[in-house]
């Protein structure tokens, strides 16, 4: 069943062939990050999330609607205005340094797509950042390149008619940051921490024990030696 503010836009779309860009915002249906225990749901630059809410997604039913994922820079997200936007005019990957926010493909749809796996089970994912081909290949339009470590971003999913007029829209998600590469010099290696008469206390003992297990071969040695003369004069 097709809610009453969706219902709307979509026959004013239908009857007189003019977006209203008037689009409903779902409420308490936030783009979450994948499960913890999923390996390598944020990386440096790639953050896995969980498509929000497909059931109430689904119940929108437009045919040829398309899900895109809008990843913005947290420090500029309230700055955009969804009114002014259709996929004509989406920013790019390679737009994000003046723009603060880009959209990429998420799932084409004719309506089955758009539904849940099962009604509790699992849900569908997208890693964000996973096309590093997006840093050579600047002429693909809806890259999902490289995120960039040094950002903190927000993402939100739209759905879309077929002509590219956004028809619904969930909340921002919550802060995504990302993984933060490690500077060789602050990497403990166990060494340069130590005084140098520390290392000497250690280096001795190791020095004894290897000067005992000498001592110890050479009178194994003498012994073997000792026994093989031995065994030599009592078969003359």
């Amino acid at each position: 069943m097709v809610s009453s503010p969706l219902w709307i836009v979509m026959m004013v779309y239908l009857v007189t062939g003019v977006s209203s860009q008037a689009f409903i915002r779902i409420p308490n249906c936030v783009p979450q990050l994948a499960g913890a225990n999923m390996i390598g749901r944020i990386t440096i630059n790639t953050a896995t999330i969980v498509y929000p809410c497909c059931l109430i997604l689904s119940n929108a039913n437009v045919p040829g609607g398309t899900l895109w994922i809008i990843i913005a820079n947290n420090d500029a997200y309230n700055n955009i205005n969804l009114n002014n936007i259709t996929l004509s005019n989406l920013p790019s990957y390679y737009n994000f340094p003046t723009s603060n926010y880009y959209g990429i493909l998420g799932i084409p749809s004719n309506g089955l797509e758009l539904q849940c796996l099962t009604p509790n089970g699992p849900s569908r994912i997208l890693r964000l950042g996973n096309d590093p081909s997006c840093l050579i290949n600047p002429t693909s339009q809806y890259c999902n390149g490289p995120l960039i470590p040094s950002i903190q971003y927000r993402v939100r999913v739209l759905l879309t008619y077929q002509n590219g007029t956004i028809v619904a829209v969930t909340e921002w998600s919550d802060m995504i940051t990302l993984n933060q590469a490690k500077d060789f010099s602050s990497i403990h290696t166990g060494i340069e921490k130590h005084s140098p008469s520390m290392i000497i206390i250690t280096a001795i003992p190791t020095a004894l024990f290897a000067v005992l297990i000498g001592i110890f071969l050479i009178l194994m040695f003498m012994f073997c030696m000792c026994e093989r003369q031995q065994q030599q004069r009592a078969s003359c």
